[in-house]
């Protein structure tokens, strides 16, 4: 249903609209009620977790659940009900697709706050490893580079395609070069040393599913933008 929705968005079917606003609101009410319950019973099952992580998590689902009221906000505005064929009666220039990216930019951006303030995970950079600060540096400029182009993307769109091109273009090469074999072992094995008590999983065959919905997603970007880009948006 998601994949079916996604496209829908891309091509402006009328169905993709309602279908994102339920999603919207189904998110917002079950993220909301998963930090009311971990609020009321913290972790009991998980004792030892440590109390970053702890945090991280319902900063994570408080972000899920922001994310979720605003898609279901988002979809209800005029401008939006007039690209999906409403009659709302106003216009609006800049394409649907670099809407949805934007926001996937910024929604993507602000979920790595815990990597960068409460968690020291690895990270993967083009197939190579990298650990402790340098990893703390690069989600940092990574988490930059998407709230800057994705806030870029949705004030100023004809100035900020070609930078949000080359990031995603970035996304691309580094998903592309995380299917090496061997990468998300090491990967997996970093995890299980900075936060010993995360549970990880299978190194075998995972990584297909992980690395290669980041080549799907990365390719898509870059061709609506760019498509975007030659229509001089």
């Amino acid at each position: 249903m998601g994949v079916i929705t996604g496209v829908g968005l891309f091509r402006l079917w009328r169905w993709a609209r309602y279908s994102m606003i339920a999603f919207g609101a189904f998110m917002a009410v079950t993220s909301a009620l998963t930090v009311a319950f971990g609020v009321a019973a913290p972790m009991s099952a998980a004792p030892d977790m440590p109390r970053g992580l702890q945090i991280a998590l319902v900063v994570f689902y408080l972000l899920l659940a922001a994310v979720g009221a605003g898609l279901a906000y988002f979809f209800t505005r005029p401008a939006i009900v007039e690209q999906f064929g409403g009659t709302s009666g106003r216009t609006h220039t800049r394409p649907v697709s670099v809407t949805i990216i934007a926001w996937l930019m910024l929604i993507s951006g602000a979920m790595m706050v815990p990597s960068v303030l409460l968690l020291s995970l690895p990270a993967v950079v083009v197939g190579a490893l990298v650990v402790g600060a340098g990893a703390r540096l690069y989600y940092a400029a990574y988490m930059t580079a998407y709230l800057v182009i994705g806030v870029g993307l949705l004030r100023r769109t004809r100035a900020f395609l070609a930078p949000a091109i080359g990031l995603q273009v970035f996304a691309l090469l580094n998903a592309l070069a995380s299917l090496r074999p061997g990468v998300w072992s090491r990967y997996l094995e970093a995890v299980a040393a900075a936060v010993p008590s995360m549970t990880l999983p299978a190194a075998s065959g995972t990584h297909w599913w992980t690395s290669g919905a980041g080549v799907v997603t990365a390719g898509v970007m870059v061709f609506f933008l760019v498509k975007a880009r030659e229509q001089s948006v």
